[in-house]
């Protein structure tokens, strides 16, 4: 969970390093400041762009936890009085 977190938060973030790194290299950070001069709307909604189609990608190539488009489901069953848990089966 604590890797999901991470590579969505660098997702959001990496507008926000891309535009100061070309600010910077073109010498527009002035007195005010570097998030004074940032198009902020802009980088925040291209940062949700690529949270967006990170999270798509994570559940489309994430394979944990189920068998994918092969699978067959084998749903929660009694077995010698034991209560087994549904679960996806790859044969």
């Amino acid at each position: 969970m604590l890797r999901q977190v991470l590579i969505e938060l660098s997702l959001f973030l990496t507008p926000f390093v891309i535009w100061a790194a070309y600010a910077k290299a073109r010498g527009q950070i002035g007195e005010v400041g570097i998030l004074a001069a940032a198009p902020i709307v802009w980088l925040v909604l291209s940062g949700l762009v690529l949270v967006a189609i990170g999270l798509a990608g994570l559940a489309v190539l994430d394979d944990s936890g189920h068998a994918g488009l092969n699978g067959r489901y084998i749903p929660t069953h009694m077995e010698n009085g034991k209560l087994v848990p549904g679960r996806f089966d790859t044969k």
